[in-house]
């Protein structure tokens, strides 16, 4: 979609923890793509500043993006999204003629919450670029909603503590694409597994991926050590920070002995494990996969829409959650799992459950 300008500033609510703010920038947004299934929705939301922004801070990496009194509704004016103040949250009501009451949540007032990063920050000629990701999320289920409707009047630009707020009146529209208002799943029974411990409650597929949820019993709970160890050189890594991690990683006997200290952690292993640490050394037929009749093969997703989770229940049960990048387009009747337990590798054959059309 293109760029959409602001129709305008006036009367707009300043709130506190603002920041400077700026009402002579031109500034444009636009959503580049989003996703949404029926607990994720997921947006890449990019806004076109004019030169003038550079007079007050630098656009470059350590930027953080943000949009304070968003509000998403639907066309059937279900809040799918909020994360504003109340007297926000009252007026866009009062001028939308809807009924909610501040975080009383229901079927029509979703209770989302929200995860973002930046996706970059650029220089044009004249005029700057950043874009960031929005993952909003629900425990409940998002509507098939055939329209999605983005209001908002503030652009928070934070760097390094300090705090700038351009303010506007932006309403974007999206159309939602049918795969997405009408995405059904198709769940597959075991019918077979390789491993005891593993209690398989979840497989379907979906047009985002391969959802998989398995219950580990006899899975003893490790003691977490701030320590890495490499058996072949004999070295030891210690660190007490996401970046005295990174310091040490630069190390290139590192590599060998982080995916140690993480089978340590982790009963399962996949490919992108511990993102957080940006670390994705494991080579597919190291990790865990999903295998279609086709032989083709699919690891865990990146996908805006990912479902994951890997945590102890209790001092001897493991919850494993993952999505992999198998959609319905290429799902077959029959998948097999493999998973990483403990460094073997277990095949769960899976099969598809008739779907009853009744």
């Amino acid at each position: 979609m293109d760029y959409v300008e602001s129709t305008g500033n006036e009367n707009i609510e300043v709130e506190e923890n603002e920041g400077t703010i700026l009402d002579n920038i031109k500034s444009e947004i636009k959503i580049d793509d989003f996703v949404m299934d029926d607990y994720n929705l997921s947006a890449d939301i990019s806004v076109h500043l004019d030169n003038e922004m550079s007079k007050y801070i630098t656009i470059d990496k350590d930027i953080k993006l943000t949009f304070p009194d968003l509000i998403i509704t639907d066309e059937n004016q279900t809040i799918i999204y909020e994360n504003c103040s109340k007297e926000r949250f009252n007026n866009y009501c009062k001028d939308n003629n809807l009924n909610y009451k501040y975080r009383d949540f229901n079927e029509n007032y979703m209770n989302s919450g929200l995860n973002n990063f930046l996706n970059y920050a650029e220089h044009g000629t004249d005029s700057f670029s950043i874009s960031t990701k929005y993952n909003m999320y629900t425990s409940t289920e998002y509507p098939k909603s055939k329209k999605l409707i983005f209001n908002l009047n503030k652009i928070r630009i934070e760097r390094n503590g300090v705090v700038y707020t351009v303010l506007g009146n932006w309403n974007i529209t999206l159309d939602v694409p049918e795969k997405m208002y009408n995405r059904t799943a198709e769940y597959y029974k075991v019918i077979s597994c390789e491993c005891d411990n593993f209690d398989v409650y979840m497989a379907k597929v979906t047009d985002t991926g391969f959802e998989i949820g398995i219950t580990l019993s006899n899975t003893p709970k490790p003691v977490d050590s701030k320590e890495l160890y490499n058996e072949k050189t004999g070295t030891t890594y210690g660190f007490n920070s996401k970046e005295e991690l990174l310091k040490v990683s630069t190390d290139p006997n590192f590599e060998k002995a982080y995916i140690e200290y993480q089978k340590r952690l982790v009963p399962i292993q996949v490919v992108h494990h511990f993102p957080m640490y940006g670390v994705n050394w494991l080579p597919l037929n190291d990790g865990s996969w999903i295998e279609n009749s086709n032989g083709e093969k699919f690891d865990c997703t990146m996908n805006p829409a990912r479902k994951q989770n890997g945590n102890f229940t209790s001092d001897d049960t493991f919850d494993f959650y993952e999505t992999f990048g198998m959609t319905k387009n290429n799902a077959t009747d029959k998948i097999t799992t493999i998973i990483n337990y403990y460094g073997e590798h277990y095949k769960i054959e899976l099969e598809k459950i008739p779907q009853n059309n009744n």
